[in-house]
C-alpha cells in the first residue's frame, strides 16, 4: 500500500488559508491535484491518503488540533461518477465527513496527522470508485473554548485511478 501524503502548513496563528505543498511540489509550487491508485492490474495494495498539518506559526504550539475532512466529487467529475467519496467504511457506506483530534507530534516542525483513508481494490468488498474528488479540509484549535475557535482551511482535488 503506497502512502499518498497531503501536507498542509499553518503559517499564521490567527487562522486563514492553509499553505504547503499539498500533494507534493511541482516546479517549486504547491500541487493542488493529487493522484491515487487502486493498483487493480498488479499485486500492489491500493493507495492510502494521510493528511499532515505542520505548525510553522511559531510559539506557542497548540497541544491538540481537530481536523474536519470532507470528501466530495470534484467540479470536474464526469456525470457518470456516482460516488462522492472513494473511501468506504467497513459497512460499505462512503466516508464523506470525519472529524478527529490529534495531539501534537514531537517532530521538526511540530505536526498533526489525520487518516489514513484507504482505497479498496477491484474485487474487494465496497470497492472504491475511480474518478475525480475534492478534499475539503478544515483544521481548528479549540483550546480557546466555544466561539473562540481558530480555523484554517484548503480544498485540493485528487484523482483515483484503477
Amino acid at each position: 500500500m503506497a502512502q499518498v501524503d497531503c501536507i498542509f502548513d499553518i503559517t499564521v496563528p490567527t487562522g486563514g488559508d492553509l499553505k504547503g505543498s499539498m500533494f507534493g511540489p511541482v516546479n517549486g509550487s504547491p500541487n493542488r491535484t493529487g493522484k491515487m491508485d487502486k493498483h487493480n492490474g498488479n499485486g500492489n495494495p491500493p493507495d492510502h491518503l494521510v493528511i499532515t498539518v505542520r505548525w510553522l506559526a511559531g510559539a506557542p504550539v497548540p497541544q491538540d488540533l481537530t481536523g474536519h475532512v470532507v470528501f466530495s466529487q470534484a467540479p470536474t467529475a464526469a456525470a457518470s461518477q456516482f460516488s462522492a467519496s472513494p473511501f468506504k467504511k467497513n459497512s460499505g457506506g462512503q466516508i464523506c465527513h470525519e472529524s478527529k483530534s490529534d495531539h501534537v507530534r514531537s517532530t521538526t516542525p511540530p505536526s498533526f496527522q489525520f487518516g489514513p483513508y484507504n482505497l479498496k481494490k477491484q474485487g474487494q468488498p465496497n470497492e472504491s470508485e475511480e474518478g475525480k474528488y475534492e478534499l475539503t479540509f478544515v483544521v481548528e484549535d479549540v483550546s480557546g473554548g466555544a466561539g473562540n475557535e481558530i480555523q484554517w482551511s484548503e480544498d485540493p482535488e485528487f484523482d483515483v485511478g484503477g
